[in-house]
């Protein structure tokens, strides 16, 4: 008991440093300077950490008001809006529901700028892959906040419509490279298919070994490019 609670008092600590350190990097960044919505991110992202260890209210609504700070700074990378939008949506959610909103509603209406075709394609996929579940999170979120059903399958179109996108240029970005290298582009596209199939109740390895195996193929396919 004496050294779990010696534990939690060091990760506390830390945290308290990461702290510090977040908010004099935000004190030492003009309002109007575009480094500052990834600082007051990084001060949000210290300030839930701390939060999720110490449990201390003043730290969960400091960490909220300085992401919703983030995420209206209208200079800032889009990235980095959605990120601050959707860690402090989820600190909202269940004491401030119509706040929560807007921040979802502000991040999903801002996905088509991190995933535009002038991208690299690994690039969207990245992007997309750091805010996994943010759009269903916010039709979730804006039918408890009774909004019309047509703004909540709005949201959801939006997302369904970027995924749908990335696996059309995906599908044809093989298409492309079977014309060099046939052999690797059927084996990706086997495995792919045979995942796509798998049913949602299947084994857990068996989705693991098979997504692994793909993993494997992409890679062999960049090492190509």
């Amino acid at each position: 008991a004496l050294q779990r609670r010696l534990l939690v008092k060091g990760l506390i600590e830390d945290s308290n440093d990461s702290v510090t350190i977040a908010e004099e990097a935000v004190e030492l960044t003009a309002d109007d300077h575009p480094d500052r919505a990834g600082r007051l991110n990084n001060l949000g992202n210290a300030l839930r950490l701390r939060f999720e260890r110490s449990k201390r209210k003043e730290d969960q609504d400091r960490a909220i008001e300085v992401y919703e700070k983030a995420s209206f700074m209208v200079i800032a990378p889009p990235f980095v809006r959605i990120g601050a939008a959707f860690f402090g949506s989820r600190l909202l959610i269940g004491h401030s529901s119509h706040r929560a909103n807007s921040l979802l509603g502000m991040a999903v209406a801002l996905l088509p700028a991190i995933t535009s075709p002038h991208m690299p394609l690994g690039d969207r996929h990245f992007n997309v892959s750091q805010f996994a579940g943010m759009v269903p999170l916010a039709a979730s979120v804006s039918l408890d906040c009774n909004e019309s059903p047509d703004s909540v399958l709005q949201l959801l179109e939006l997302g369904r419509g970027i995924l749908a996108s990335l696996q059309l240029e995906v599908r044809s970005d093989i298409s492309a490279l079977a014309d060099s290298y046939p052999d690797i582009a059927r084996r990706f596209d086997r495995i792919r298919n045979e995942l796509d199939r798998l049913p949602n109740n299947s084994r857990v390895s068996k989705h693991f070994g098979i997504s692994s195996e793909l993993e494997h193929r992409r890679d062999l396919i960049r090492q190509l490019e």
